[in-house]
Order: structure tokens, then sequence, then C-alpha cells
């Protein structure tokens, strides 16, 4: 698993991300109080694919 960071219309969003390049993308959200780490084995699961989860809820 990596982190990643964007900007995107002026906004930074950080991330992040597990998987294959050109996998198809899958988009995790999740809420409080889950932090972004806690959902480092179903990141692993979907290794086959390419995962973004959002990393903090800023």
């Amino acid at each position: 698993m990596t982190r990643g960071e964007s900007t995107v219309n002026g906004i930074r969003l950080s991330f992040l991300e597990e998987g294959i390049a050109d996998g198809p993308v899958v988009v995790l959200l999740h809420g409080l109080p889950s932090e972004a780490e806690t959902w480092a084995h179903t990141m692993a699961g979907l290794a086959a694919l390419r995962a973004f989860l959002k990393d903090g809820l800023r």
C-alpha cells in the first residue's frame, strides 16, 4: 500500500493506493471513527484491482 497526494480544483487530497496500475479502479470511502489504516486488510484483498482509499476526512 502506498500513500499518494493530488490537488484537484485547489483542494489537496491524500489517499492510499493498492494494486496494479492498469487494473479496474475501486474507490473505498470510510466514515468516522475509522482511519484509513484500519482498512489495510481490505486493500490487500483488492491487489488484483487498483484500489484507492481516501486518507483522512479533512
